[in-house]
């Protein structure tokens, strides 16, 4: 997914991160948290079957609740067509 698309979403730096787990589980996206103030999102979607490749978008959310660091990994496939 790039920028732009996520943008259109409502996914962008600046957004509130529940609203911003919505829309991406929405897409299929399955989000973990971590760190010492659950602020660390890691969202993940496997998409195909062989090859498969596993699409990634990282965020970081602020006190406020806000999201900062916005990242869309490039995409990470095993297999060959």
């Amino acid at each position: 997914m790039s920028d732009e698309q996520l943008a259109s979403l409502g996914v962008k730096s600046g957004a509130m991160y529940w609203d911003a787990e919505q829309k991406l589980a929405s897409q299929g996206y399955q989000c973990h948290v971590a760190g010492a103030r659950r602020e660390k999102f890691d969202c993940t979607q496997t998409k195909g079957f062989f090859p498969t490749c596993i699409l990634r978008i990282d965020f970081t959310v602020e006190d406020s609740n806000l999201i900062s660091n916005l990242r869309v990994a490039e995409p990470v496939c095993v297999g060959t067509p």
